[in-house]
């Protein structure tokens, strides 16, 4: 029974964590793009794009990061093993991911423009 209320925990957590993260990176656009105190120290000078191309990396949000947590809770035990090295090159590879798309959506961004 407490392993059982233990899971759940572990799940409400986690689902938690996720929802928290994703309306972080909503508040974080509308916080770039739409508040005039952020606007005046950071204008848009090519435009402000469209919600929507935000919208497409919150899956891969949604699905990266308790992987991360995930990785980072398999190797805390022992930081000198080869875990470590996995897990350093996986969240590289994550950011990584998540940097191109990003890079991705603002080249598509800047071509609709042109």
């Amino acid at each position: 029974m407490v392993k059982f209320q233990t899971r759940i925990m572990v799940g409400v957590f986690v689902l938690v964590d996720v929802v928290s993260t994703v309306l972080a990176w909503v508040l974080a656009y509308f916080l770039r793009f739409h508040s005039d105190l952020v606007l005046e120290a950071l204008p848009a000078s090519k435009g402000v794009p469209a919600f929507s191309r935000y919208l497409v990396l919150i899956p891969v949000i949604v699905v990266l990061w308790p992987e991360r947590h995930r990785i980072d809770a398999m190797v805390r035990f022992d930081p000198a093993s080869i875990m470590t090295v996995t897990r350093t090159l996986s969240l590289s590879l994550m950011g990584a991911i998540v940097a191109l798309l990003a890079k991705a959506i603002a080249e598509e961004e800047n071509a609709d423009a042109a």
